[in-house]
């Protein structure tokens, strides 16, 4: 935004008249519908297993307004971020929709667009005392609306609206942009009035930094506002220096706790990125390389991709992380030396900077040299200059220095910009419909990306596909072998593959590199118990329990290591605390069945296996186990045909009487309520159903059935191996 040269009432008169009141709201509903237009893409899509699984699938907490619900969202640091504000957003989501991909997704795009509407009232109020113009003006509304539009329909604002997690920068960028609205407007006001305001904005502010800490320097940038275009510090201001500094105090007060905070929970989290990790040199290096990256996407936005990852080792050697330190260097140096006659520029430039800098790099947390959604409060710099250009266009043609289109020319220009960077961000969004998707462009971009290709494998782990998984895997261990999580994942993928060994070996080597993550010590555990080593297995698994008391997986696992070693009293408590953190989980209710079945406590396997079923009645294999139990366990007191039966009955109804496994089960429910006949015959039913690859094992048992019913006399089936 070209400097003001001084009170020009009458030039701005030529350059913008009051418009109709109607004119401000119908721009302001225009950035809300292109805004919104531009992201409904995210509607239809999923969720990705990029922290979504983590802070939405798998995170019972924050589904409700309970005081527990609450007192979590007040205190945790889930990943890293301090997100109360968030989480309550996120539970006001599930409150109305569940778990719905849809409604989380809805919410990501309100947010976003909201933040478009009130950066556009913000930007009219700022274009006006900049250019001396009327906020109601047409071109001044134009100028705002378009720099709303170029910040809120870019492509680089996709990882922020299209991914659930990033609730957080949606929301935090709208109470930011309500924070420097509620300034601007107590600044146009005078006594009692100025003060409730600013302590609205002092509130806005406070609410923006508990939805995200990243605004925390926001008090810096209202300080340059203040010197230019507002010019509160000239001597003819009529306002002391010292007022207004201390007018900020407030906000430095919240910028300073939400920044120690920050800091606390990265640091618990084992985010942040200590000195000896990546030095002094390196930050500045990515700090650099960031700062210029945004500016270069914000003008090209093409190859956008979720992770851009600083190369393994932290070794920045070239001219690409070389040059940028210049020219941000170079830059912040001819701003400060052009600060008198183009204020803008030192204004527009250390805004950005001071915007950037909390996710910059120089606090390294995360792998990343750069990402998308770190463009996203600075992304309101560069809005805020295209439509400062577009308003100097109009000024230099009303006073017979530019042509008198110029004005009109920027319009048509802005507009055609807006509309390719909405076809293009609708495009990107669709990028992060699922997963597969994602990561498979990712790897387009970027065929070294270690990150991607564990995420990808993640996806055909969750798909049952364990060899393709172990391909993806191994190659995310080959391109970045100095991160644990990917020796993590190859030790769980090698247990799917029943490689016990190897997954030992990978379980061992993420601790050596991580010994402080659950995960690594879940899984040695795991892997140990298989092998029967159950007091090493047992003392792996509760360092696991012990660093996150709210792991299922380990509790099961630990409770079953304990018991086999002879300490059921102790054992059980954690089998059964498995079951409360998850009570819809099938596998968990499966897992405990079969084991107190194998260690003969029959009373208990039919337990688990009833509870499992009144908890998720759907689950066909609970369904079935709980059946199989009651008609053929060697406790007779627990058997009870007639519930089999009808149990039987329904997975049989669901299986339009073709799968081999619920005729069986139905055959031995017959068989246990005394009607040899039809069990005899539903079990060679079920049998001539068996195809070529069933297992030989279970065509066997079937086989022995037939032989009990068909025998004289006929008797129940009894199956000792559970």
């Amino acid at each position: 935004m070209p400097r003001r040269d001084g009170p020009s009432n009458r030039a701005a008169e030529t350059v913008d008249r009051p418009g109709a009141p109607g004119a401000t709201i119908a721009l302001g509903l225009l950035v809300a519908v292109v805004t919104f237009a531009a992201f409904a893409p995210a509607l239809r899509h999923g969720y990705v297993n990029w922290d979504d699984p983590a802070n939405i699938l798998q995170n019972r907490h924050y589904r409700g307004f309970s005081a527990e619900n609450l007192r979590w969202m007040f205190t945790t640091f889930l990943l890293g971020p301090y997100q109360p504000l968030s989480w309550m957003s996120l539970a006001l989501d599930y409150v109305l929709w569940g778990d719905s991909p849809a409604g989380h997704h809805f919410g990501n795009v309100l947010y976003h667009t909201l933040a478009a509407v009130a950066f556009y009232l913000a930007a009219s109020r700022l274009f006006s005392r900049a250019f001396d113009m009327p906020r109601s003006g047409v071109t001044c509304r134009i100028a705002a609306a378009a720099a709303a539009l170029l910040f809120a329909a870019h492509p680089l604002r996709v990882e922020s609206v299209a991914w659930v997690t990033e609730r957080r920068d949606c929301l935090s960028g709208f109470l930011f942009a309500v924070t420097m609205l509620l300034y601007l407007r107590a600044l146009e006001t005078q006594g009692t009035r100025r003060f409730l305001r600013t302590w609205l904005a002092i509130i806005a502010f406070a609410l923006c930094l508990l939805a995200k800490a990243t605004a925390m320097l926001t008090p810096l940038v209202l300080l340059l506002i203040d010197a230019w275009p507002l010019r509160r510090f000239r001597r003819d201001s009529g306002e002391p220096p010292a007022a207004i500094l201390a007018e900020k105090i407030p906000f430095f007060v919240l910028a300073a706790a939400a920044a120690i905070i920050a800091v606390f929970g990265q640091s618990i989290n084992a985010g942040m990125r200590t000195l000896e990790q990546i030095d002094l040199l390196t930050r500045v290096q990515v700090a650099a390389y960031g700062t210029c990256f945004y500016v270069w996407k914000s003008i090209v936005p093409a190859g956008l991709i979720p992770l851009y990852l600083i190369p393994v080792g932290n070794k920045l050697h070239g001219w690409q992380y070389a040059a940028p330190v210049i020219v941000v260097i170079a830059v912040s140096i001819a701003a400060l030396l052009l600060r008198r006659r183009h204020p803008w520029i030192a204004v527009a430039w250390f805004s950005y900077l001071l915007l950037l800098a909390p996710v910059s790099g120089l606090a390294q947390s995360g792998p990343q040299i750069a990402a998308d959604r770190y463009s996203y409060l600075p992304g309101m710099v560069f809005g805020t200059v295209a439509g400062g250009a577009m308003l100097a266009l109009a000024r230099s043609a009303a006073r017979g220095v530019r042509s008198p289109h110029a004005w009109n020319a920027s319009v048509v220009a802005a507009a055609a910009a807006i509309s390719l960077l909405a076809v293009r961000a609708a495009g990107q969004t669709h990028l992060w419909k699922d997963s597969e998707t994602l990561w498979r462009y990712t790897l387009e971009h970027d065929p070294t990306n270690a990150i991607a290709y564990g995420n990808l494998g993640d996806y055909w782990f969750d798909q049952g596909d364990y060899e393709r998984a172990r391909e993806y895997f191994e190659a995310a261990a080959r391109f970045n072998p100095t991160l644990a999580d990917h020796h993590f994942n190859l030790a769980a993928v090698y247990d799917k593959l029943k490689r016990t060994d190897d997954a030992v070996a990978a379980a061992r080597r993420a601790l050596e590199l991580n010994p402080d993550i659950p995960l690594g010590h879940y899984q040695l555990g795991s892997q140990l118990l298989i092998k029967r080593d159950y007091e090493a297995a047992a003392n792996e698994l509760r360092i696991a329990v012990e660093k996150n008391p709210d792991y299922p997986g380990a509790h099961m696992n630990l409770g079953q290591a304990l018991i086999r070693l002879g300490r059921f009293e102790e054992g059980d408590p954690h089998v059964q605390q498995a079951i409360r953190l998850t009570p819809r989980d099938p596998e968990l209710y499966l897992k405990g069945s079969r084991f107190y079945g194998q260690i003969g406590r029959v009373a208990d396997a039919i337990g688990l296996a009833r509870a499992g079923v009144e908890a998720v009645p759907t689950n066909a294999e609970l369904v079935q186990r709980l059946a199989w139990l009651l008609s053929t366990s060697t406790l007779y007191s627990e058997r009870n045909g007639a519930e089999a039966l009808m149990l039987a009955d329904q997975l049989c109804a669901a299986t339009n009487f073709a799968d081999p496994m619920a005729l069986a089960t139905r055959a031995a429910a017959l068989a246990e309520s005394g009607r040899y006949q039809e069990a005899h015959e539903v079990i060679l039913d079920a049998i001539r159903r068996c195809p070529p690859d069933f297992p030989k094992a279970t065509l066997l048992r079937f086989e022995m059935m037939e032989k009990f019913f068909s025998a004289d006399p006929p008797r129940p089936f009894i199956d000792a191996d559970y």
